[in-house]
């Protein structure tokens, strides 16, 4: 849902819409934290997508760079892939 508020194109290919849950803002917000004592703080849209896919075990597809920064320090079971 976020990424459609970005960019409402995005519907078009969406075969489901995932609405954030309790449980994906808590883990955006810890993983914000502690990306903020390593000094690399991401927008939080960037982590509540990747939270979704992790919550989800989904693997996230993107070119952001900013998800493969947030694999890199704190979310190490985040599946990512390039197209």
């Amino acid at each position: 849902m976020i990424t459609a508020i970005e960019y409402p194109p995005a519907l078009q290919y969406a075969e489901i819409v995932l609405y954030p849950t309790k449980k994906d803002y808590a883990l955006a917000i810890s993983w914000q934290a502690e990306l903020r004592i390593h000094g690399v703080p991401l927008p939080a849209t960037d982590l509540i997508i990747a939270a979704q896919a992790v919550n989800n075990n989904m693997v996230l597809v993107t070119i952001d760079k900013h998800f493969k920064i947030l694999k890199d320090f704190v979310a190490k079971n985040l599946k990512l892939e390039t197209p």
